[in-house]
């Protein structure tokens, strides 16, 4: 150690090393620390993202008739009940819907329509833990 101004003690650079408390330490061991805090600073925003999963729900719009053929334009809603959007699907040529990445946190509400017809209204609950949920309308069409 060499002796700085005013009795301050100095390592060979010059630096006072006891203002701060503590001795300065070898090269290999601040780089392996730094590398440490370096690779947590880069993990962080993935922490939160583990719990973060979002769901899909998908099905068909049938007819209630024998054999149930599909009803291709019957308009799918599907309503968050946090904040009461609602989300509107036209279906396919099949009778195919498909709403995707939806919080799976929220509740909803869905329900069909097919010329002024309404299916019964469906809850798809934040509880439910599948990923992707399958749900038929039927729609009477008498």
């Amino acid at each position: 150690m060499i002796r700085g101004l005013a009795g301050r003690r100095s390592n060979a650079g010059g630096q006072a090393w006891w203002l701060w408390g503590f001795r300065p330490a070898a090269a290999g061991t601040a780089s392996l620390v730094l590398s440490a805090l370096l690779f947590l600073c880069l993990l962080a925003p993935f922490a939160g993202q583990a719990q973060q999963t979002s769901k899909s729900v998908e099905g068909k719009v049938l007819s209630s008739a024998s054999g149930d053929p599909p009803l291709p334009g019957a308009i799918v809603y599907l309503q968050d009940e946090k904040t009461n959007v609602v989300r509107t699907l036209i279906a396919t040529a099949d009778g195919g819907y498909r709403f995707a990445q939806l919080p799976a946190d929220t509740d909803y509400q869905m329900w069909a329509e097919y010329k002024g017809k309404k299916s019964k209204v469906r809850l798809i609950s934040s509880f439910d833990t599948k990923r992707a949920v399958t749900y038929d309308f039927h729609i009477s069409e008498k």
